[in-house]
């Protein structure tokens, strides 16, 4: 992506919050609501706005990927906790949900920047 794209006040809020809407899923005990903010402004400004397309799709990819490889980690080894190998599992379910939101906070602080901010792993899997 091209970083020398210039934003708006508003398109770097709107980005930094499409980020951080995974830290508000730890208020709302919900993990959908990032996803649904992260898809709406996707498909809403993808084709107004290059700098918003692309943070929203990085942050709704990262957001599913995260939700889910961290969830079904934790929900597979939680009754698995007796047999030993349940507790390595939801600990790296743990690991990545807490890293994913670290991330998230991140994403948002580089986008209030005006920064391109692509995850590391997952970033690259789409591009807008």
């Amino acid at each position: 992506m091209d970083s020398n794209i210039v934003t708006t006040n508003e398109e770097r809020l709107i980005a930094g919050i499409v980020h951080w809407s995974m830290l508000a899923s730890l208020l709302l005990v919900t993990f959908w609501v990032p996803w649904l903010i992260s898809a709406v402004v996707y498909f809403v400004f993808k084709g107004r706005s290059k700098f918003l397309g692309f943070q929203a799709l990085q942050a709704l990819v990262f957001q599913v990927s995260v939700i889910l490889i961290g969830g079904i980690l934790c929900i597979i080894g939680a009754p698995l906790v007796e047999v030993l190998i349940g507790i390595p599992m939801v600990l790296v379910g743990v690991i990545i949900i807490l890293g994913g939101y670290i991330l998230s906070a991140v994403a948002g602080i580089a986008c209030f920047q005006g920064k391109f901010y692509r995850y590391p792993i997952v970033g690259n899997w789409f591009k807008a």
